[in-house]
């Protein structure tokens, strides 16, 4: 699983008004859902149903449980930081560009995303902003944890993981790897997983 440290949120990124744009555009017009060029798209509804799961998916990779949830939280109170811009430029960038490629899995491209949803990068960065300041903090907090533990993660520990999660998304190895953001990404979120093993205890 991913603990949302580089992933984006997207409870935030369509709200319900640009859902009810969306209906509208495509209400009774089936050249729109042909024009899509989607396998199984061929209703409002499917299409509303797409998104709505594009925009859920990534809730797999985030926290399992409200615990570890909690967990991050207080690592949070603990952390005193003040968070230069331009990470958070870094990380915004880095959220969209995995929220594309996600998109992408799904048939999708963001440009599409936003003829549907009526947005831009720019609007999509601004929801987007809050997550990716908590998530640098954040990590500011757990490479602390990794160096006076000395953390470590592999190649081989990493590929492991990849393979195994491909194989439960029904992707190829090397397509998951490049969605998460590449194997030095991997490597970090199985950092993290250790981390909070030593929270947990």
């Amino acid at each position: 699983k991913h603990l949302g440290l580089h992933s984006p949120k997207h409870e935030s990124a369509l709200p319900q008004d640009r859902f009810r744009r969306l209906r509208s555009a495509a209400d009774g017009c089936q050249d729109f859902f042909l024009d899509l060029g989607l396998e199984d798209v061929k209703t409002k509804e499917d299409l509303e149903k797409m998104v709505k799961e594009t925009m859920t998916e990534q809730r797999e990779y985030e926290a399992e449980n409200k615990y570890v949830d909690e967990l991050f939280e207080a690592l949070l109170k603990e952390t005193s930081v003040e968070v230069p811009h331009e990470l958070i430029h870094e990380e915004l960038d880095r959220m969209v560009e995995q929220y594309a490629e996600r998109l992408k899995m799904q048939g999708i491209t963001l440009e599409q995303f936003y003829k549907f949803t009526n947005s831009s990068e720019e609007a999509l960065k601004a929801q987007m902003h809050e997550e990716a300041e908590k998530r640098v903090k954040l990590r500011f907090a757990i490479d602390e944890i990794i160096e006076l533990e000395k953390i470590d993660a592999t190649d081989e520990e990493a590929n492991r993981d990849a393979e195994e999660k491909a194989k439960k998304h029904g992707m190829d190895k090397d397509e998951y790897i490049k969605a998460f953001g590449g194997l030095e990404m991997l490597k970090y979120d199985i950092k993290v997983q250790k981390v909070l093993d030593i929270l947990k205890k």
